[in-house]
């Protein structure tokens, strides 16, 4: 049996006190991309309150400078940069509000981890680190600038927007990394699209309609979980419907949700459908068919599925879509790309491209769809972009392409990667391994904006990011802030060389 402690308190007991007594503030901080205030207002608090400056862009990124250690002030700057905003995820039976109530901290098994909803270690175990360097005087480092971003989860818009004035440092530590052990050094780009299809919605007279639901799959992050085997909600669903009307059921859709974060394999889905009794009585045998094909299939990656039809007493809607534009958007959901498309032949533990169907929502007799696409290579990432988009037009929607952001180039003769992958090796008795990512780290964003830097990512193991369950290691946390503490050290008393950048004035 497990040993599970619920105690929200319980985190600022653990060691690293310094680093754990920041992340339980911030659980209890709602910020959401575009509603990063109040955790922008805990950082510029605790910068004032230790005399540290602190300055701001016009997106809301904030840039906190520490002085260096006595005799380090000539050392080149580090940045230390994490992200502020945290995916908003919950099981559907949770009444969690993420606006009012502290995340649901849970201790199990050596983990820290939430009760149905996502817990925010991505990336607020990045910030408190950072934070926790600025309270720890013993550590030797030498001048520093904490940049925290905004808005990294809906596309890495405030590392886009960055102001290079903000920054003037060119060592950047991103504290995003998600596996103990690994140092990332490149990641993927990625892109999408937003869809409206009309479905040409009308009232009709209908005995009943019922509810086809798909629960019980894992999710998880469209990047780094893309190529684990688990179930895309979306892609289920399609499945069925497509098995309905080859036995003879006609769909009668009036309302569809699915999926709920452009970043985050889709969990759920569910379907109104008008059905007569005869119709409802063959698409159960159907839909008892799907849901022990669908296990079959996933196996081991996603064991629970269950594909469920229910009496709707109260539906959404009672406006039945066309059958013209109800095939249209199963076609559509059955022809498009998901999962991974093509591996890296360099690194073929990662997939080099792979497309996502993220999410379906229906508003005023509109489906609302969201589907997007990550690589390592521009050019495929433009093509798989410019293939969904293209589908998506032939099956008559209005069409959106996201602007998209680009992947990081691994640089193996990067100073900055040589250090820290040898000070691993001296902390630990055995080389890291080096990695790219397939999923976006803001590395990518930041050093096309500021010329010259030298980058590095690393993090404690974090697992199922973006789903309720995810959960990051605490004797993980306890290694990277031993690592990261080392780190500085070095490259305070042992410079590396790095590109000049002229002074500038930052304004606040």
């Amino acid at each position: 049996m497990s040993d599970i402690k619920t105690e929200s308190s319980v985190l600022v007991d653990l060691e690293p006190t310094v680093v754990w007594r920041h992340f339980d503030a911030l659980c209890a901080i709602p910020r959401p991309p575009r509603g990063e205030d109040r955790a922008i207002d805990y950082v510029r608090s605790w910068a004032t309150a230790r005399g540290f400056p602190v300055r701001a862009d016009a997106i809301g990124n904030q840039v906190v400078s520490i002085p260096a250690s006595p005799g380090h002030e000539n050392a080149p700057t580090v940045v230390l940069q994490s992200h502020l905003d945290m995916v908003w995820e919950k099981d559907a039976e949770s009444d969690h509000d993420f606006d009012r109530d502290p995340i649901p901290v849970a201790i199990e098994d050596g983990w820290v981890t939430s009760r149905g909803t996502t817990l925010g270690a991505d990336n607020g175990i990045g910030v408190a680190l950072s934070l926790a360097v600025g309270d720890t005087p013993e550590l030797t480092h030498g001048p520093l600038e904490l940049l925290f971003t905004v808005q990294e989860e809906i596309g890495l818009l405030g590392a886009a927007a960055l102001d290079p004035d903000l920054v003037s440092g060119r060592l950047l530590v991103n504290l995003d990394g998600e596996r103990e052990g690994y140092i990332f050094i490149g990641c993927a780009g990625g892109g999408g699209i937003e869809a409206e299809l009309d479905m040409a919605a009308r009232p009709v007279d209908v005995p009943t309609f019922t509810t086809l639901a798909v629960t019980g799959l894992r999710g998880g992050h469209s990047g780094v979980d893309i190529d684990s085997g688990r179930g895309n909600a979306i892609v289920v669903l399609a499945d069925v419907l497509t098995a309905l009307e080859a036995a003879g059921v006609k769909p009668r859709p009036s309302f569809v949700e699915a999926g709920d974060k452009a970043n985050a394999i889709p969990r759920h889905a569910r379907i109104e459908l008008a059905l007569d009794a005869d119709a409802l009585a063959l698409a159960k045998e159907v839909v008892a068919a799907a849901t022990e094909r669908w296990r079959a299939k996933l196996g081991d990656a996603d064991p629970q599925i269950e594909v469920s039809l229910q009496p709707a007493s109260q539906p959404v809607s009672t406006a039945v879509w066309s059958d013209d534009a109800t095939q249209r958007l199963i076609d559509l959901l059955s022809a498009l790309p998901c999962g991974a498309l093509a591996r890296d032949p360099a690194l073929p533990i990662m997939p080099e491209t792979s497309a996502n169907i993220a999410s379906l929502r229906t508003e005023d007799g509109v489906v609302q769809l969201v589907a997007g696409c990550r690589s390592s290579i521009y050019a495929s990432q433009e093509r798989v972009v410019a293939e969904i988009a293209e589908q998506a037009r032939r099956a008559g929607a209005r069409v959106d392409v996201r602007v998209g952001y680009p992947g990081w180039q691994p640089n193996l003769d990067s100073p900055l990667v040589a250090t820290a992958a040898r000070l691993w090796g001296e902390l630990h008795g055995a080389e890291p391994t080096l990695l790219a990512v397939h999923a976006g780290l803001e590395c990518g964003v930041l050093t096309r904006c500021l010329p010259g830097l030298d980058a590095v990512s690393f993090g404690p193991d974090l697992l199922d990011p973006h789903s309720p369950r995810e959960r990051v290691r605490i004797a993980s946390v306890a290694s990277m802030w031993a690592f990261l503490g080392r780190l500085l050290a070095v490259l305070a008393t042992d410079p590396l060389p790095v590109a000049r950048v002229e002074a500038t004035e930052n304004s606040s």
